[in-house]
């Protein structure tokens, strides 16, 4: 059966979709297409970026081409550039700013420079090197991009030799165009005389935070930027001595410098907490983490929702458990061993509006050889961050040599944040044909109702093979790849929830 012919077929029967709008990936360069990625504005889907490589045009130089499209599929800009052939990828994303950072995966030589990361004015179509702002003593200027690993390590041995220590420092550009900047004295088992800056966009000091100022080889401490919104900073602080390493969740008024809460996060042990997913209101910050316990290995324990309220500027942190908390609805140990050597591995987490929480976890098997994944155990929690209820959703057994390997795939808010679609899949073989391909599987949570769709992704006589990707509020888009006939779409449909 023809493929397209085949798919409508599919779309039809299951009436999960509406049609829209269509992109021909294959005919919208004539290079290899290496990447293809949905690209956010903050939290919310601008559209897709696709990259075409030619290989080497000269020696030492690879061309690229770029095409964004809008969250329709309609095209916004194009264009083509010569890259390093040190570079084996890129890193694409959209910054606060609107432009596209590309960064470089590359070959690593200890002898030449880093290649640069480029930047793409989007509205002007322009593709430029992005310069980085360096820092020393209260001067800014452009990071040098001539410098190699090898020089950077001899001036480094030098300057530890004359001084007893290196200087370093990083610079953090704040959505606001602000400039964070954080600057230490390293010496070899401890650092001192730490500063916190915050400049104005023209580079203007507005106020600084001194610390370390006593530190030793018993003690020593470090501040870290962590997030930002318009009005609150927050950062991790990690206080370390011979024993024991803390950290903390720090809240500073942005523009003030003055801490405004803080609270006991994290330590190196038997108390760790691991950033999973965070949700930023008018009212509230909430950091969802993953609890840990380190004996001889990490062992997953529960969860934790920490949430900050801009009003009262207070912290409060929940918990959940497997023993105490998950095991009332699930045969679930402390260490999340659910039966037959599998445990569950979170991957997803939803965060509606109204406060409450869905975990997603796959049963996850380490073998001999290979690594095992089979059902989806869904934790619902409610806006006080209680066990509501565990839903599991059965699926075949895949098996991958890929540590971490994963059937699910990824989610999407509906409703502004009300409700939630999520999306996996399932290699499963039909009765009839005996033939075995893998299938999408949409899953509404819609008033905390579990409603599920199916439709066909493969096929291994018709050689095609859909692959689902992250589209606007409502949508999925579906990228339809037959490799025989040389036919690359993307198409966006509408979920008809």
């Amino acid at each position: 059966m023809n493929f397209r012919l085949l798919l409508a077929s599919i779309l039809s029967v299951v009436s999960l979709f509406v049609q829209a709008q269509i992109q021909d990936l294959a005919n919208l360069a004539e290079g290899d297409l290496v990447d293809f990625r949905p690209l956010y504005k903050e939290e919310d889907l601008y559209g897709y970026f696709a990259l075409y490589s030619y290989g080497e045009v000269e020696e030492g130089k690879d061309k690229y081409e770029y095409h964004i499209l809008d969250k329709n599929l309609n095209p916004v800009a194009n264009k083509d550039f010569l890259s390093d052939s040190q570079v084996y990828k890129y890193v694409s994303y959209m910054n606060s700013k609107g432009e596209i950072i590309m960064k470089p995966k590359f070959n690593f030589n200890k002898n030449k420079a880093f290649p640069k990361t480029k930047r793409i004015l989007v509205d002007k179509n322009e593709i430029v090197d992005k310069d980085f702002q360096c820092y020393e003593n209260g001067e800014f200027s452009d990071c040098p991009d001539d410098e190699t690993w090898k020089q950077n390590k001899k001036d480094d041995k030098k300057e530890l030799k004359e001084k007893g220590y290196n200087y370093n420092s990083y610079v953090v550009e704040l959505k606001n165009g602000n400039y964070l900047v954080f600057d230490e004295q390293k010496h070899k088992s401890f650092l001192k005389n730490q500063n916190i800056v915050m400049y104005d966009k023209d580079k203007k000091e507005l106020w600084r935070k001194t610390y370390g100022t006593h530190s030793d080889k018993k003690y020593d401490e470090d501040y870290d930027f962590f997030y930002h919104d318009d009005e609150f900073l927050y950062l991790t602080h990690e206080i370390r001595n011979k024993t024991a390493v803390s950290t903390y969740l720090e809240v500073y008024d942005m523009k003030l410098g003055e801490q405004v809460a803080k609270v006991f996060y994290s330590d190196r042990k038997d108390d760790i907490a691991t950033p999973i997913e965070y949700e930023d209101n008018e009212n509230q910050f909430i950091l969802l983490s993953l609890k840990q316990t380190l004996k001889r290995f990490y062992t997953d324990k529960g969860f934790s929702r920490l949430v900050f309220d801009k009003i009262k500027k207070e912290i409060s942190i929940d918990y959940v458990w497997y023993n105490s908390d998950f095991s009332k609805f699930i045969k679930i140990k402390d260490n999340a061993l659910l039966e037959k050597g599998y445990y569950s591995i979170p991957r997803d987490y939803i965060i509606f509006n109204d406060g409450r929480v869905v975990i997603l976890n796959e049963k996850s098997k380490v073998g001999y050889s290979n690594f095992k994944t089979t059902d989806l155990v869904i934790f619902h929690l409610d806006k006080d961050f209680n066990v509501e209820k565990v839903d599991v959703q059965e699926k075949e057994k895949t098996k991958s040599y890929y540590y971490g390997s994963s059937d699910y795939l990824f989610s999407q808010h509906l409703n502004d944040g009300k409700d939630a679609v999520f999306f996996y899949r399932d290699k499963q073989k039909d009765e009839e044909t005996k033939e075995k391909n893998w299938n999408l599987f949409i899953n509404t949570i819609i008033d905390g109702k579990l409603k599920q769709e199916v439709i066909k992704m493969s096929s291994e006589e018709d050689k095609y093979y859909i692959s689902p990707y992250p589209a606007k509020e409502g949508y999925i888009l579906l990228r339809e790849y037959n490799k025989k006939d040389k036919y690359n779409q993307i198409r966006l449909e509408k979920l008809n929830l």
